[in-house]
C-alpha cells in the first residue's frame, strides 16, 4: 500500500493530456530501471488504448555519469514528426536527460510532457524547455512540519545525520563537527530556510498517520479492551487502513488516502513552464476520476509551443495501424473461447475417470490368486508398473 498514485494512472493521465492537446505521434524516454521500464509498458498501453502512436521508446542508462547521457537528441530527430516527447524516468535521470537535450536542442524543437518525476523540478526552468507540460502529486504542505524543522538548534539537536546535511547545504561547517570537510564556520546553527521543499515528505507524514489510525481501528474494533490479541491478522490490518479517512488537501473535507486496491488517491496537477518575467510553473489544470480538467482553453497551452503532431508519411502511418490493430487481434472470440475450454474440460474429465477405472481394475487383477505364470501383454497393470 502506498498513499501516491500507481504507474497505471499517470500514465493514463500523460495521454489524457496529450490527446486533449492532439498529440497524436510521440516518442518515449524512459530510464533503463524498474520504475522507468514499468513506466514505459505503462505508457504504452494508456497510448494503444488512446489510439496514440508511439514512434520510439528511447532508453536512458541508469547512471549519474553525464558523459553516459548523450545523442538523446540524434535519436529524437530520427522522427522529426513525433514531435512530442515524453519523459518517464528518476528524478536524477530525468535531470541529466533534459539537461543533454537543453543544449543540443534548437528553439522549439521538440515538445515535452513529463511524468511526475519532473513535476516543478527548478533546475528545468530553462528558455528551450518553455511550454513544456509537466503532472506531479501534490499536497499542499503540513507547515506545523516546517515550522517545526525551521527551529531545529543542530548544535542542540540529538538527530547526527541532520548536522551532515545542514553541513552540506550550507557550506560550512558547525563547531562540534568532526570532519570540519567545509572551509568555513556556520554563522548559525539553526536550520532555518536550509530545508529544500520535497512533494513527498507531505505523503510520507500521511502514510504514517493512516499506519497509526488504521492499527488503532483495527485493534479496537477486534481486540476491545485489550491492548492485542489473537484475532488481529493482516487482512483485518489492511482493510481498516482502507477506511482511514484524513483531510490531506486540508480544505475541511476528509477523503479515503487509499482506494480499494490500496493505492493513494491523490490526482495531478497539471502545470506549464511559462514566463511571467522569470520562468516557473504555472497550474494550468488537474486531474478527476472523470478525466483531466484544464483550467485555460487548450490553444492556450499551446500559444508559445504546438503539441500537435501526427505521422508524415504512409509507411510511419502503417506502423500506427499495425499498433492500433493488435489491440483489436489480442481479443479472442469468446464463443470459440468458451467451447474450447468446455472440450478441454471435457477431456480432462474423461481422462481422469480413465485413470481411475485402470486403477481399479489393476488391484483386482493383482488379488487374483493364480497358479498361471502372469503374461505381462495380456495383463492390465503387470507388476512393474508404477501403480501399488
Amino acid at each position: 500500500m502506498r498513499a501516491s498514485s500507481p504507474d497505471p494512472k499517470q500514465a493514463k493521465v500523460i495521454m489524457q493530456l496529450a490527446k486533449r492537446t492532439s498529440s497524436k505521434y510521440i516518442q518515449i524516454i524512459f530510464s533503463k530501471e524498474e520504475y522507468g521500464i514499468a513506466g514505459k509498458e505503462a505508457l504504452l498501453d494508456a497510448a494503444q488504448k488512446e489510439e496514440i502512436c508511439v514512434a520510439q521508446t528511447v532508453e536512458a542508462e541508469n547512471t549519474d555519469d553525464p558523459s553516459k547521457h548523450t545523442g538523446y537528441m540524434s535519436k529524437l530527430r530520427q522522427y522529426r514528426y513525433a514531435k512530442v516527447v515524453v519523459v518517464f524516468a528518476l528524478p536524477f535521470l530525468t535531470r541529466l536527460i533534459m539537461q543533454n537535450l537543453d543544449k543540443d536542442m534548437e528553439s522549439r524543437e521538440f515538445s515535452f510532457i513529463g511524468g511526475e518525476s519532473w513535476a516543478q523540478m527548478e533546475d528545468l526552468l530553462t528558455t528551450n524547455l518553455r511550454g513544456s507540460i509537466t503532472i506531479a502529486q501534490k499536497l499542499p504542505e503540513i507547515t506545523a512540519f516546517a515550522e517545526y524543522f525551521k527551529n531545529i538548534d543542530i548544535q542542540t539537536y540529538e538527530n547526527p545525520w541532520l548536522q551532515e546535511y545542514f553541513e552540506e547545504i550550507k557550506q560550512c561547517y558547525v563547531p562540534k563537527s568532526f570532519q570540519k570537510k567545509n572551509g568555513q564556520k556556520c554563522p548559525s546553527s539553526r536550520l532555518g530556510d536550509s530545508i529544500k521543499p520535497d512533494l513527498w515528505v507531505t505523503f510520507a507524514i500521511y502514510t504514517v498517520y493512516s499506519l497509526v489510525h488504521g492499527f488503532h481501528d483495527a485493534v479496537t474494533s477486534i481486540c476491545k479492551d485489550l491492548v492485542i490479541c489473537t484475532d488481529i491478522s493482516t487482512p483485518a490490518m489492511i482493510a481498516k487502513l482502507k477506511e482511514v479517512k484524513l483531510d490531506i488537501y486540508q480544505d475541511g473535507n476528509s477523503i479515503n488516502v487509499f482506494d480499494s486496491n490500496g493505492d493513494g488517491n491523490v490526482g495531478y496537477t497539471i502545470s506549464q513552464i511559462v514566463r511571467n518575467k522569470s520562468l516557473l510553473y504555472k497550474e494550468v489544470g488537474h486531474s478527476s476520476d472523470k478525466g483531466i480538467i484544464l483550467s485555460r482553453p487548450v490553444q492556450q497551452l499551446m500559444t508559445y509551443l504546438n503539441f500537435t503532431s501526427a505521422c508524415p508519411n504512409e509507411y510511419e502511418c502503417a506502423q500506427c495501424r499495425k499498433q492500433f490493430e493488435s489491440k483489436k487481434i489480442a481479443q479472442p472470440n469468446s464463443d470459440r473461447t468458451t467451447i474450447f475450454y468446455s472440450l478441454v474440460s471435457g477431456a480432462s474429465v474423461l481422462g481422469l475417470v480413465v485413470l481411475v477405472m485402470s486403477g481399479y481394475l489393476c488391484r483386482q487383477v493383482r488379488r487374483r490368486k493364480t497358479q498361471k505364470k502372469e503374461d505381462p501383454y495380456s495383463t492390465i497393470c503387470p507388476r512393474d508398473s508404477f501403480i501399488q
